[in-house]
């Protein structure tokens, strides 16, 4: 089987009857602006409202290919009403949010969805849910509201355990009545109109005809999204629709645009293509961002809502806040794109999208321990904008973000889905105002996030493994107690002193060391020092620790690998020993006065290459071979 599955879902009373009926949307501005549809959404009258109505499409429909097969088109033949199956996974449905735009071009009524949607084709393993609806737009920044166009708004969910890739077309047909000529622009050379950024295939490419009724009047119509094919030409007997629906030559939209004169025109534009992994959403609704989501049972939004302000030199340097997002971005400097006249754009709209529930996940940098998800933002631009500078602030709320620990609070960045998240380097916390800061960055496309830096512990000859809990205020005293309370990715920072101990990562991922650290005051390396008391290698090394695992700024004296009781290679290295394939990373150390049978400064066994930068190896001794140094089956990197 396979079939679009149709359900009258969330009803609007002048969009949608009920049973599934033809509907009739209408908006007050431009007056008596109006779009008929049939009972699945395609388009059969457009008619924009002025002094003299026109009636600008007779057919205007959206195609669907799954998996690189023959585009599908959504319409009555291929519908059917959807049985609720499979159960969606909020008590509402699947996740479709009742907001994306005003229905009304003025503002004066809310949207809902036109329908939602299964497809299912069992042999070829897809089943896909999803909404359908129109919003009302002017996606031109200059030409106003007399170019409004009707944009098709849906999304779909895979609900199968395969991977999905979905292929969306627009396809729409302008009425033959009072042509003269349709053609396709994303290279204007005129500063009349707009393409911003002369680059085919983006956004702000358009199909505009001309008729002449009492004059030349104009109808744009917008990508609006990101587009891989788009093609134009004169309407004869459904070519470019047939083309689509059976999928022969011409089909990919490619290599045809050129103008047609004095008749009837049909056109199509290819979105972006995506792929979904099962119980993920594509959201064609915010143009010209597509947006992914999880959409399942355990993880969905629970909210997106978002903001639109248009960014012009007026605005540098002035704290644009964008309404109930709680984003607020102050721009030192934007620089815009260049049209095919010369012209260079003076503003640009920035979106900012917050999303509450159902992110999908990625990996962080070492610099983050993780990524708080239970809301992330989406940010991005229309083609206008080429590159700009600003300060971001978020406000958080401890508990409903549950931030545990606000000193480690920071924002993290990644540009795609699959990207890693990254921390921001300046970031600002503001406890009073429970906001946080990222300054000079490059405010670019991507997603944003609150995020949390690794733990620092604490470590003073002043502190108390007793009575202490590693912070700051309430350090340990001995650097072991750190390491043991650690997990991966934490730092252990030690204060100045001389710590009488013998220390052992136990195979965890995470930096020790001295203030050095945060400061790049060498005096800490030799003020930091670590005593092995004569009672074995003053650190071990010896779980199969990596390069992630640091050891820095630091001396390490008096360490006597060459104790009654030691079995080799414990009798080795007695300031350092590396052993069971450990290759961690030393650097800015000191290892001066240990002793043992061979190794007295640095052993390295069993297939241990560490890493060793700006370490000073002085004054130490061994029985046998290597007083400095003694390496078996093992390869160190030493620069300095």
């Amino acid at each position: 089987m396979n079939k679009l599955l149709f359900s009258s879902y969330i009803i609007f009373s002048i969009l949608l009857g009920q049973n599934n009926q033809s509907a009739v949307l209408t908006t007050s501005s431009p007056m008596g602006s109006s779009l008929t549809t049939d009972s699945t959404g395609i388009v059969t009258n457009f008619t924009v409202g002025t002094a003299s109505p026109i009636t600008w499409y007779e057919y205007a429909t959206t195609f669907l290919a799954f998996n690189g097969g023959n585009p599908l088109e959504v319409n009555g033949t291929n519908a059917d009403i959807w049985d609720g199956d499979p159960v969606a996974p909020v008590d509402v449905g699947f996740f479709i949010p009742a907001r994306f735009e005003d229905w009304s071009f003025d503002g004066a009524s809310d949207n809902e969805w036109h329908t939602i949607l299964r497809y299912e084709d069992i042999p070829n393993n897809i089943d896909v849910v999803g909404g359908f609806g129109y919003k009302l737009e002017d996606p031109s920044p200059t030409l106003g509201a007399g170019y409004v166009e009707w944009t098709p708004i849906f999304q779909f969910t895979n609900v199968h355990s395969d991977t999905v890739t979905i292929k969306p077309f627009r396809y729409l047909r302008h009425t033959a009545a009072n042509t003269l000529i349709t053609y396709y622009s994303n290279h204007d050379n005129s500063s009349n109109f707009w393409d911003s950024d002369n680059i085919d295939g983006t956004p702000d490419d358009y199909v505009v005809e001309v008729k002449n009724i009492g004059g030349y009047m104009y109808n744009y119509a917008f990508s609006a999204a990101q587009m891989s094919h788009y093609r134009i030409q004169a309407y004869s007997g459904n070519t470019l629709y047939n083309a689509i629906s059976q999928g022969n030559a011409g089909y990919d939209l490619t290599s045809l645009t050129d103008p047609v004169s004095s008749s009837q025109s049909e056109f199509a534009f290819q979105p972006e293509e995506v792929t979904l992994a099962q119980d993920q959403s594509a959201l064609y609704w915010l143009y010209p961002k597509v947006i992914l989501v999880n959409n399942s049972v355990d993880d969905y939004p629970v909210n997106i809502d978002w903001d639109v302000i248009e960014i012009s030199s007026s605005e540098f340097n002035t704290d644009q806040g964008f309404t109930n997002t709680d984003v607020s971005i102050n721009y030192s400097s934007m620089s815009y794109a260049v049209n095919g006249a010369g012209t260079a754009s003076t503003g640009a709209k920035v979106t900012v999208v917050e999303i509450t529930g159902g992110m999908i996940e990625s990996g962080v940098t070492g610099t983050l321990e993780s990524v708080l998800d239970s809301r992330y933002w989406e940010v991005f631009y229309d083609t206008r904008r080429t590159a700009s500078m600003a300060a971001m602030t978020f406000s958080y709320n401890t508990v409903a973000d549950s931030i545990g620990d606000v000193n480690r609070l920071t924002v993290a960045f990644r540009s795609g889905y699959g990207e890693n998240w990254t921390a921001l380097d300046s970031v600002v916390v503001n406890d009073a105002n429970s906001t946080i800061t990222a300054y000079q960055i490059d405010a670019g496309a991507g997603q944003w996030a609150l995020a949390l830096n690794p733990y620092k512990w604490h470590v003073a000859t002043t502190g108390s493994d007793e009575t202490g809990d590693g912070s700051e205020d309430n350090p340990f005293t001995t650097i072991q107690t750190a390491i043991d309370s650690s997990s991966d990715g934490d730092t252990v920072l030690v204060a100045a002193g001389t710590y009488v101990e013998n220390i052992n990562f136990d195979g965890k991922d995470i930096v020790v060391g001295s203030l050095f650290l945060t400061t790049n005051d060498s005096l800490y390396i030799s003020s930091t020092i670590i005593d092995g008391n004569q009672n074995g290698s003053v650190v071990v090394f010896e779980n199969g620790e990596g390069p992630e695992t640091v050891l820095s700024g630091f001396t390490l004296t008096n360490g006597y690998a060459e104790f009654e009781g030691n079995q080799y290679p414990y009798t080795t290295g007695g300031g350092i020993l590396f052993h069971n394939g450990s290759s961690p990373t030393i650097e800015n150390m000191i290892i001066t006065n240990n002793n043992g049978n061979s190794g007295g400064g640095i052993s390295c066994v069993s297939g241990s290459s560490p890493t060793l930068n700006n370490v000073i190896i002085s004054n130490n001794g061994a029985e046998g071979s290597g007083g400095g140094m003694m390496c078996t089956s093992s390869s160190p990197t030493l620069t300095h």
